[in-house]
């Protein structure tokens, strides 16, 4: 059966600084050693983990089919690219993926729900409103970026302004 490559990435609400990626390929091809992880954020650099001297993660095959690469400190529209690599470090398949991790944005939001269902007098507060409802305009607006139009760039900018809302909580509501 011939080899195709394939992996997802996600985010885990239970660990939001990792991203875990998992390697859905099928088929075989006896000749792949290992794997390799690049995560490019939109201005061209690479989140590799603390003390990574190089921009990409080494994924052994030992590693097992999923890998959990700890490199978010806040969220992040990446294009992900995963290589499999012969014995000796040649790429022998290449497959690339855009995504977009909203976690911290998720929950600042999830936040500000669970104040108003305690508070129901907040939705009468015009800043409160329009504040909750900017801040899902910026994760929903990140969410399309990527999903509808492969653009990672317009989802980070959509994703710094809705940590810029959740740092600045008390400017705004």
């Amino acid at each position: 059966m011939a080899y195709v490559q394939g992996f997802l990435a996600y985010q885990l609400v239970t660990s939001p600084t990792g991203i875990v990626l998992a390697d859905t390929s099928t088929g075989t091809d006896a000749t792949i050693a290992s794997r390799r992880i690049t995560i490019l954020k939109s201005d061209g650099t690479t989140l590799v983990p603390s003390g990574t001297t190089t921009t990409t993660v080494a994924w052994l095959l030992s590693d097992g089919s999923t890998k959990t690469v700890n490199v978010l400190d806040k969220d992040y529209a990446v294009t992900i690219t995963v290589d499999w690599l012969n014995a000796g470090g040649t790429v022998l398949y290449t497959l690339t993926s855009i995504y977009a991790f909203n976690y911290y944005s998720m929950s600042f939001y999830e936040t500000l729900l669970q104040a108003q269902v305690s508070n129901p007098s907040l939705l009468m507060n015009k800043n409160w409103l329009e504040g909750t409802s900017l801040l899902w305009t910026y994760i929903d607006g990140a969410l399309n970026a990527v999903s509808l139009m492969g653009d990672t760039t317009n989802a980070q900018l959509l994703l710094s302004k809705a940590k810029w809302l959740a740092d600045n909580i008390n400017l705004l509501y």
